[in-house]
């Protein structure tokens, strides 16, 4: 049996990984969320995962998403729709989805990060 694709999913709302959870289904991707709504203080220090991929939702601080980045800085990161359309703080490895989101984009970049980890 061929091991899933771990993307962790930071969002604001749970309605968008159970929105993009339901359209992969059938997929390799294991999809496991974090809702920033519901999040302590000390969350990332505690944070013992190790994902294939991260995907940061729109309206997370920029303060929250540093702490994701130092957290995980050789995982690639998709940035949800638009999130930082101009900001210079955006490394070449992290990737944007166009507004607004489209599932089908989100999973061209998966299926790209997710074929570039296999060949690695």
């Amino acid at each position: 049996m061929k091991k899933k694709f771990y993307v962790h999913i930071f969002c604001m709302t749970s309605l968008i990984c159970e929105l993009i959870n339901k359209s992969f289904q059938n997929s390799n991707f294991k999809f496991v969320c974090t809702n920033m709504d519901n999040l302590r203080s000390n969350y990332f220090e505690n944070l013992n995962i190790s994902p294939d991929c991260i995907v940061i939702d729109k309206g997370i601080n920029k303060e929250i998403q540093y702490k994701i980045k130092i957290k995980f800085t050789n995982i690639d990161i998709v940035y949800l729709p638009s999130l930082h359309e101009s900001d210079s703080e955006i490394s070449n490895g992290c990737k944007q989805i166009s507004e607004p989101l489209k599932l089908s984009e989100l999973g061209n970049v998966l299926e790209e990060i997710y074929n570039k980890k296999k060949d690695e």
